[in-house]
């Protein structure tokens, strides 16, 4: 088993997934952002967390968080122009354990 794919209600605590230790964990929430789950990622201590947001202040808000309180380090960010002629873009950010 290389890969788990666990789909779940960020805004909601309580996530059995987070009782696991993996390796790597990506994230795509909804325009508000991933704070609950972020604030928690030290419980899994993924070494890698990829990061994928269509808002960019949660996602500032999100990275500040797993910079300065979880231990991470930024070591990709980009866009992907998903809507093009639009002002929406995604925002990719890969994040690594310090």
């Amino acid at each position: 088993q290389n890969a788990v794919f666990e789909a779940a209600d960020l805004n909601q605590p309580g996530w059995s997934f987070l009782r696991e230790n993996w390796d790597a964990v990506v994230l795509d929430p909804p325009r508000s952002g991933a704070e609950t789950v972020v604030r928690q990622m030290g419980e899994m201590s993924p070494r890698r967390i990829a990061y994928i947001s269509c808002h960019p202040a949660t996602l500032a808000r999100d990275a500040k968080i797993l910079v300065h309180e979880q231990g991470y380090r930024l070591l990709a960010a980009g866009i992907a122009d998903m809507f093009p002629h639009t002002h929406h873009v995604e925002a990719v950010s890969v994040f690594a354990r310090t």
